[in-house]
């Protein structure tokens, strides 16, 4: 939307944002059809031909050209480009700027490779970009960049299930997350029972809860966990004797290369399992060179993929980076509902949203303490909640 004369000047990408007061964007585009004309990847850094030299050299010129939108860190792939650009503020149509950048690069690249190597090519209409509204978002974007060529080494060179998938995308998945992972994505379409097991759970009541959960399996579900309190290890062997599918959520966000652990490589290559993770921390704040912004309100779009949140405004500080509706692409790096709520609840979260339930056993009193969530994220009597409505039995 362009406003009239006079007004604030709001614009396109994110509705409710005004580029204006500057901005720092994170922008793709790719080749169509997706081909490896720029170069290859060798251990993790990217080897340019001919191609790739001319592509180099346009965005340098074309960044020198345009001072307005400033080229802060970039890099290019075999068959696509990122770039993160910071939009000075007080520009009357700074994201004319951004796509004159994009237009330009694309428009000399394929002209000088027509001219010099003979080598034709198209780029994709347009290009993707989202508009990064915290310093951490910033720092995800710029480890994004610098990490792309060993995740493309990883995609290509490994096989599937040790290839690092990002972001997922899933109905079960949190609106609006960036979630990684590795191994079987299909079993975030089934029913899922997130389970928490206490350490407070004495060693002869294992077999118990063992069985009560491996019941669960027998009805169809697949159970996650962090599998790492003493029963819930006990479980997670039941799992892996039986066959059956696991999904384990890591605490800490993957790294660009997974190395499987214990039993898991013979998981992975049955197509049973699953690990995933999502970045740490709660990132707040606006980026440096942008003026501050009154109250908004809360936006929720639809992508094709699946369900997309954006969450507040940027005029509300929100921390993360806004996908733009009328995109439909991928959850950007560093990308966020506010508020971090560990990672056991928002397997709850997952768990609810397929259909299945959270449950979560510990000793209470002298007993063991079953309790179930159907209704949305556990809020357990001794974290000064209640336990939501909705209690379902597994078995």
């Amino acid at each position: 939307m362009i406003a009239t004369k006079g007004e604030t000047k709001r614009f396109r990408r994110f509705h409710g944002y005004d580029y204006s007061r500057g901005a720092v964007v994170f922008a793709s585009f790719h080749l169509e059809p997706r081909q490896p004309l720029f170069g290859r990847v060798d251990g993790g850094k990217v080897v340019y031909p001919p191609a790739g030299e001319i592509l180099v050299r346009v965005i340098e010129k074309e960044a020198l050209r345009t001072p307005d939108a400033q080229l802060m860190k970039w890099v290019v792939m075999p068959d696509h480009v990122h770039l993160r650009i910071y939009l000075r503020p007080g520009q009357s149509e700074p994201l004319k700027k951004l796509g004159q950048f994009i237009y330009n690069v694309k428009a000399w690249s394929r002209n000088i490779a027509k001219r010099d190597l003979g080598l034709s090519f198209e780029w994709q209409k347009s290009y993707h970009d989202w508009l990064c509204l915290s310093r951490e978002a910033i720092e995800a974007v710029d480890k994004y960049i610098e990490n792309n060529p060993l995740k493309w080494s990883l995609m290509h060179g490994y096989p599937p299930p040790l290839a690092l998938v990002e972001p997922l995308v899933a109905d079960a998945l949190p609106y609006g997350e960036w979630w990684s992972g590795a191994g079987e994505v299909a079993l975030l379409d089934g029913k899922i029972a997130a389970v928490r097991l206490s350490r407070s759970i004495p060693e002869k009541e294992f077999p118990a809860v063992e069985a009560r959960l491996m019941s669960a399996v027998d009805k169809g579900f697949t159970l996650a966990g962090t599998w790492i309190s003493p029963c819930e290890r006990v479980v997670f062997a039941g799992l892996v004797k039986r066959g059956a599918a696991i999904i384990r959520a890591s605490q800490d966000p993957l790294s660009m290369v997974y190395r499987p652990k214990g039993d898991e490589p013979g998981l992975f290559a049955k197509g049973r399992y699953l690990v995933i993770s999502r970045p740490t921390g709660n990132p707040a704040g606006n980026p440096a060179g942008l003026a501050p912004a009154c109250s908004g309100c809360e936006a929720a779009a639809r992508h094709p993929e699946h369900y997309a949140r954006l969450a507040h405004h940027p005029e509300q500080g929100h921390a993360g980076l806004a996908r733009h509706p009328e995109q439909g692409g991928e959850s950007p790096p560093g990308s966020r509902q506010a508020g971090w709520h560990g990672i056991n609840d928002a397997l709850d979260e997952i768990a609810v949203a397929s259909g299945g339930v959270g449950v979560y056993v510990k000793r209470i009193n002298g007993r063991i303490n079953w309790q179930w969530n159907m209704a949305g994220p556990a809020r357990h009597p001794e974290q000064g909640g209640e336990s939501p409505p909705g209690k379902k039995e597994l078995a």
